[in-house]
């Protein structure tokens, strides 16, 4: 029964892994800093390990997460806790998580342009939603140089929220019988949509204000309504 949910919930995951490597061409990788960490099948402390990991293992990060990543070592896809991991575009420095934090009344509906170069003037290689989790690298004219899986390139700092730490959180479940949709705010309507998370997807819920809980996945923050949720793991069928 254990081993088909850890299959069941590893199923879940991987269309959120492949996401942004679908969208663009770079590739986010880490190095294991710490001497001994483990690929886990959910991101909390006591989950199942997927795989033992050792001080420099390499691994490819599919999602940033402020307490867990989102990593594929090898071919196996779980999480991995963020403080135990170096990231290769860091070079030794301190990771630093920013935030994607605009207004999602204005920037196309809570959306900012990521550039490929500092300027607000060079190509824009995607749009990034209202509470994207990037990894901020340096600063170049008055803009952050930043990555995220799929892709790197700057932004503008205003529309940066560059003092992210992890916040205290229980894992959820989509429980709906159809996919739910993570939304950039706590309203209806197409244009607030940023995806759509399967039944059965683990999240990490941060808090429930007014019906709308608000919570981490796939490398971003976002709400969802409170009554799709459960903490009851979904049952192995």
């Amino acid at each position: 029964m254990k081993r088909m949910l850890i299959l069941l919930l590893v199923c879940c995951f991987l269309p959120l892994a492949v996401l942004a490597e679908e969208k663009g061409g770079f590739v986010l990788t880490a190095t294991v800093a710490a001497e001994e960490s483990a690929l886990l099948s959910l991101p909390v402390e006591d989950s199942a390990q997927l795989l033992s990991l050792a001080k420099g293992d390499a691994l490819t990060i599919t999602a940033l997460g402020t307490a867990y990543c989102e990593a594929l070592a090898g071919d196996a896809a779980g999480y991995v806790a963020t403080a135990d991991i170096a990231f290769d575009v860091m070079a030794g420095e301190p990771t630093r998580l920013g935030i994607v934090d605009v207004s999602p009344t204005n920037l196309l509906h809570g959306h900012m342009s990521l550039r490929e170069s500092a300027s607000t003037k060079s190509a824009a290689l995607c749009r990034m939603a209202k509470g994207c989790l990037v990894l901020i690298i340096g600063e170049d004219n008055g803009m952050y140089h930043l990555a995220m899986p799929g892709y790197i390139g700057y932004g503008q700092k205003k529309n940066i929220d560059d003092d992210v730490k992890p916040v205290g959180y229980r894992i959820a479940y989509v429980k709906n019988d159809d996919a739910v949709h993570l939304r950039l705010d706590s309203r209806y309507g197409e244009n607030w949509i940023v995806m759509k998370l399967e039944p059965g997807t683990p999240v990490q819920f941060i808090r429930n204000p007014n019906g709308w809980a608000q919570v981490e996945v796939a490398g971003h923050r976002g709400r969802i309504v409170a009554k799709y949720l459960s903490f009851d793991a979904p049952e192995a069928e």
